[in-house]
């Protein structure tokens, strides 16, 4: 089971590219899937919590899940700027339609939103990868 999952987390690599190139394809696949798990598991807990309240945040939760499968088809035809991107968003959007749902403008939370909106064009510039390592921190 273990290598099925880092056969998946692997999709789209192959021997041509290098060591960094491979494990930065490693990561944006191992990252949806860690975002794919926890959204699963806050649906749950959001269905067990309270179903009716809170379905607006499940449902929000069930579509970053299928917005998130994607990345993996992108890496397998090796569009890995894509996948990075469609990764990124599919992390942060859900979570700022949430806030937004929840907190409103007063929140705060549309400042997020421009900040991570920016990400995606960070991440695909090489020579900004110190930036974008400082914002993601």
């Amino acid at each position: 089971m273990i290598q099925k999952f880092l056969r998946i987390m692997q999709t789209g690599s192959h021997k041509n590219l290098s060591g960094s190139q491979q494990r930065a394809i490693f990561m944006t696949n191992f990252s949806a899937a860690g975002a794919i798990a926890s959204y699963v598991g806050f649906a749950l807990f959001y269905f067990l919590l309270d179903r009716s309240t809170l379905f607006p945040v499940i449902l929000v939760n069930i579509v970053a899940i299928l917005f998130l499968f994607p990345v993996f088809y992108f890496s397998s035809k090796r569009r890995y700027t894509l996948a990075a991107a469609w990764m990124i968003l599919g992390v942060s959007l859900p979570v700022f339609i949430n806030l937004r749902l929840y907190l409103g403008y007063r929140g705060g939370s549309h400042v997020f939103f421009i900040l991570f909106s920016l990400l995606p064009i960070l991440t695909i510039q090489e020579y900004r990868k110190r930036l974008t390592g400082l914002l993601s921190g």
